[in-house]
């Protein structure tokens, strides 16, 4: 049985606009890849994720070489797509998997692909 916790992540990419709109709520176990938190999002926080990637390949100078995610309503999962090689495009099919835990479903979008990294929460 994990241990879930809430956590907040980010990809920094050097542009404050795209910085402070990637932003997301996530669950983790605390695993890493290479360092990278391993993030887990519920659906709506995964379309959240999905917008933004799509917004950072429109601000690309090459739109085919970024990471792209969109919600598949026939597969019932979340694709990330990347067509920086036309005759090989990378596609992962992200389906949901039910924490028991948590009683939510959760999608392991770019975990141990993108570069996660936990936001600071501000005390107030």
């Amino acid at each position: 049985m994990a241990d879930w916790q809430n956590i907040r992540v980010t990809v920094a990419l050097g542009d404050p606009e795209l910085d402070n709109s990637g932003t997301f709520e996530a669950f983790t176990t605390g695993e890493t890849w290479n360092g990278w938190a391993v993030p887990y999002f519920t659906a709506a926080e995964a379309q959240k994720v999905a917008d933004w990637s799509q917004l950072v390949a429109r601000r690309s100078v090459d739109p085919d070489a970024q990471d792209k995610v969109r919600w598949d309503s026939e597969a019932a999962a979340f694709v990330l797509e990347n067509h920086a090689y036309p005759d090989e495009p990378e596609t992962d099919i992200i389906e949901g998997n039910y924490v028991e835990e948590l009683g939510k479903t959760l999608y392991g979008i770019g975990g141990y692909r993108w570069t996660w990294e936990p936001v600071q929460v501000p005390v107030k």
